[in-house]
């Protein structure tokens, strides 16, 4: 029995995958959900989990957060298999957005619902067979659109926001073999009823595709009144141009029961073929939903992906001002606790530095009475040294009548002397300028020339002059 392998199938090439993805099928009461990580080029297998619809899933690797905005996540949904309908079209050759407009221009005749109730795909199924090169296929998927809106509302409540919406069985049916035509029988149970694709490819052509119930496994009628519309529309369209072979994708006893009653009913034995695994249809479906362009139709309504785009970047923003409003709290607390510890130690300095402030000022105020006795003491010694300067170096002609000691700064002499004795008032002052202190420092830094009075009718003199003290500024 051939079994179909997704390792033989070759991704088409497009835009890069994303970091990761998420596959949810979602039908009935049941749940699967396979996680796959980026890694050498493309999507690797990282989780399978089964279980009940009311299940929940992984929110560390389905919810968005920051890391989406530069490491992109994929979440995809499957589509309940018997939902969709099929239309395979033949298209010129012609680049992308031309293709898509001319699909938008004929959906309204291909829909089987008012194009307003519906949402649509289209798939370029892969050259093969003997299409003429100006000419390639196209597989437009529509399906109902409160049905879609239904199955994302149950996401939603989950915490499943979905990026992109895919059919396992469309992906599926085109990795059929291209060295082999015919019709291919997908029989898929759920509950009592079957879901069956049916595809038809002729000289590795695509040329039909139809999902139809069956209202049980035992119901070939049914099957077998589709396979003779088909084949009469193959032949009045001209691409069935002689007897199909026939393959019988299933396993287990569907696939025993199917393919004994097909074959009865055919008068010939049909081929039974090994479906692919469902990890491995997964694989297929993130690999295409991965490389999915953004600008092309989907079964995602667009008013929908816009919401869930606004939806993410509002809780990004949200998310963003809790970050920062927690930040700005915590510096607050911060800096409440800096400034409360400061305030301690600087209530603990000041009152060690009180009884330091006391002492300093009774230090200042013994300093200024200190410079107060040393100043008066120099005063004392300053007024001493030109005393005794004065009084050694007064004539014996002339007589000191005053010695007036002003604030430190100067002192006046005066007296008398003969009038026939002035020329030693002016020796007396001369040699004061030279005259010096204790120490043997020049004392006066400058004699003013002594005034003169007659008295006594003109017979004596009554002389006056000031000295100015050398300050210390002026000292070498």
């Amino acid at each position: 029995m051939p079994v179909a392998n997704a390792k033989n199938i070759k991704a088409p090439k497009a835009s890069a995958l994303p970091a990761s993805c998420n596959v949810l099928s979602l039908d009935n009461d049941q749940q699967q959900f396979w996680r796959f990580a980026a890694g050498k080029g493309d999507l690797n297998l990282a989780d399978v989990q089964s279980g009940t619809a009311e299940d929940p899933l992984p929110a560390k690797h389905v919810d968005k957060t920051f890391s989406d905005l530069w490491s992109r996540r994929l979440n995809v949904v499957l589509l309940p298999p018997d939902r969709v309908f099929y239309r395979v079209l033949q298209m010129p050759q012609c680049d992308r957005g031309e293709l898509i407009s001319m699909v938008e221009l004929q959906i309204d005749k291909l829909s089987p619902l008012p194009l307003a109730q519906t949402v649509w795909t289209m798939d370029v199924v892969p050259a093969r067979g003997m299409l003429p090169p100006e000419t390639q296929t196209v597989v437009v998927t529509i399906a109902e659109r409160k049905m879609v809106e239904e199955l994302l509302g149950r996401l939603e409540v989950k915490g499943y926001v979905a990026d992109n919406i895919e059919v396992a069985a469309l992906r599926q049916a085109l990795t059929a073999p291209a060295d082999v035509d015919g019709v291919w029988l997908y029989p898929q149970p759920r509950g009592e009823k079957i879901s069956c694709l049916v595809a038809w490819w002729c000289d590795g052509v695509l040329r039909n595709l139809t999902q139809i119930t069956l209202a049980s496994a035992s119901h070939l009628n049914e099957l077998a009144e589709h396979i003779t519309c088909s084949t009469w529309a193959g032949e009045m369209a001209g691409w069935l141009v002689r007897p199909p072979t026939w393959h019988l994708v299933a396993e287990g006893e569907l696939a025993a029961n199917w393919g004994q009653m097909i074959g009865e009913w055919l008068g010939e034995p049909i081929e039974v073929v090994a479906p692919l695994a469902a990890s491995n249809v997964a694989v297929v479906t993130a690999r295409h939903a991965g490389r999915a362009r953004p600008s092309e139709p989907t079964l995602l309504p667009a008013e929908i992906s816009g919401r869930y785009r606004r939806d993410f970047m509002d809780s990004i923003w949200l998310r963003t001002l809790g970050v920062g409003l927690v930040v700005y709290l915590l510096l607050l607390v911060a800096f409440v606790v800096v400034s409360e510890v400061t305030k301690s130690k600087q209530a603990a300095l000041i009152k060690e530095l009180v009884p330091l402030g006391r002492e300093s000022t009774n230090a200042v105020q013994l300093n200024g009475q200190i410079v107060q006795l040393q100043e008066q003491v120099a005063l004392r010694n300053a007024a001493l040294d030109a005393y005794n300067s004065v009084s050694e170096k007064l004539p014996a002609e002339l007589s000191l009548d005053q010695f007036t000691f002003s604030k430190g700064e100067k002192i006046v002499l005066r007296g008398t002397a003969p009038a026939a004795q002035s020329d030693k008032i002016e020796e007396y002052t001369e040699v004061l300028k030279t005259a010096t202190n204790s120490v043997g420092q020049i004392l006066f830094q400058k004699v003013y020339p002594a005034n003169f009075n007659r008295i006594q009718g003109g017979a004596a003199l009554q002389w006056s002059f000031t000295c100015d003290f050398r300050r210390k500024e002026d000292e070498p």
